[in-house]
């Protein structure tokens, strides 16, 4: 097999001298800085089986490793490549680079520097499966260091003073789970508190956060009077069927697991009938946009995509959302490390925002998902009295 190394100086000797004594492989040639007609003289002089990319190779004249792929991709279809992460030190990054190359066909993807892993992988490539497999272990392992050492990180996390309220950098309260509470509007003890959910971007998880935060007020006070509205009709339909109740029944509304779910449509009918109503708004729209405004509790999710911060961005600082600061801004399927990045930024807009945690199971969410939620709600939290029963309507059970 006829290869070609494209890495630093410093990988080159080790390189050279693991594939000597290997009699199946040739080295053409080596490439210690990618630069505009390095993947032309790839292509055209080496014409290589095999092109071997270490991360951290140095670019010049505006050449990348993945402009560099995509010609290679076009010009070579039948080259495999093989790419060396190394040591893994964010997930994140890690998992939209393999992202990347996956997308590209290739999956030879190695998390480490060990110049003999090279020689196994090029006489025994690897499958789409084994590195799918390998990031969902990833994940676990991630998530597992993350809920044993979040709460420490966070508290010790230093960013510069600002008189900003930013309870997921810089909060030290410990929230009493088992204490139990009442959603109730100070000063105004029969009020319906409105929370309303919304979204950026498509699928971001809005009704699955909507029962989430459903479930944790319920966990709290098993009596608490709690309805979920969702604005998107078609989702309501299928969430109906999901459940094996018929459209046309479903239009009085359904009661899944003891909190009752109706078409947004039906908010004025059943406010008073309930404590706390929470609204599904999903991809904000620009009539859901005005609803949201209108609620007690704003909540927003929003993906970290490098390439969806700039919607946040745009959102954050426009100038006709006066209300953008009274938001509480989500993410979830983030890393802390990536997290952390944006929010640093965030907080200096006077942002409010939270981390979400993985949490498959909306009856029984991640208990720092539970923590966020509680803060939330702070200022409609108090210890409860004596309530009088409430009146609730007629709804399908949902199995």
């Amino acid at each position: 097999m006829n290869l070609v190394l494209l890495a630093d100086k410093k990988i080159r000797k080790g390189f050279e001298l693991a594939v000597k004594d290997n009699p199946n492989i040739t080295l053409l040639g080596v490439e210690m800085v990618l630069r505009g007609n390095t993947a032309s003289r790839i292509a055209e002089h080496h014409n290589p089986h095999i092109v071997v990319i270490y991360r951290g190779v140095p670019e010049k004249d505006g050449m990348t490793v993945r402009d560099m792929i995509a010609f290679l991709r076009f010009k070579k279809p039948n080259i495999r490549f093989i790419y060396v992460y190394g040591k893994i030190i964010d997930t994140t990054a890690f998992i939209e680079t393999a992202d990347f190359l996956l997308a590209n066909g290739i999956t030879d993807i190695i998390p480490e520097d060990n110049t003999n892993e090279v020689i196994e992988i090029i006489e025994n490539p690897m499958t789409e499966k084994q590195v799918r497999t390998f990031v969902e272990e990833l994940l676990k392992v991630d998530e597992l260091k993350n809920n044993e050492n979040e709460a420490v990180e966070e508290i010790k996390q230093e960013y510069e003073k600002l008189e900003l309220d930013f309870p997921a950098v810089t909060e030290t309260h410990h929230f009493d789970i088992d204490k139990i509470m009442t959603i109730q509007k100070s000063g105004t003890k029969d009020k319906t508190i409105i929370i309303g959910i919304g979204a950026l971007q498509h699928h971001n998880g809005c009704t699955h956060t909507a029962f989430e935060i459903a479930a944790t007020l319920q966990s709290v006070q098993k009596k608490q009077s709690i309805a979920i509205l969702m604005s998107d009709t078609e989702t309501y339909i299928r969430y109906a069927e999901f459940h094996k109740i018929a459209s046309t029944h479903a239009e009085e509304g359904l009661n899944v697991k003891g909190i009752d779910v109706f078409p947004y449509g039906r908010l004025s009918e059943i406010r008073e009938q309930y404590s706390v109503i929470i609204c599904d708004f999903g991809y904000l729209r620009e009539e859901s946009t005005r609803a949201l405004g209108k609620c007690d509790v704003k909540i927003m999710l929003c993906s970290a995509a490098e390439w969806d911060i700039p919607l946040l961005l745009k959102y954050v600082n426009y100038p006709k959302v006066d209300y953008v600061h009274d938001i509480h801004f989500c993410f979830s399927r983030v890393a802390q490390s990536k997290f952390q990045k944006y929010s640093k930024q965030l907080i200096k807009s006077g942002v409010l925002s939270y981390r979400l945690h993985n949490s498959p199971d909306w009856t029984n969410p991640h208990k720092q998902n539970e923590e966020i939620y509680r803060y939330i709600l702070k200022n409609y939290t108090q210890i409860p009295a004596v309530e009088k029963p409430k009146r609730k309507l007629f709804r399908i059970k949902a199995k």
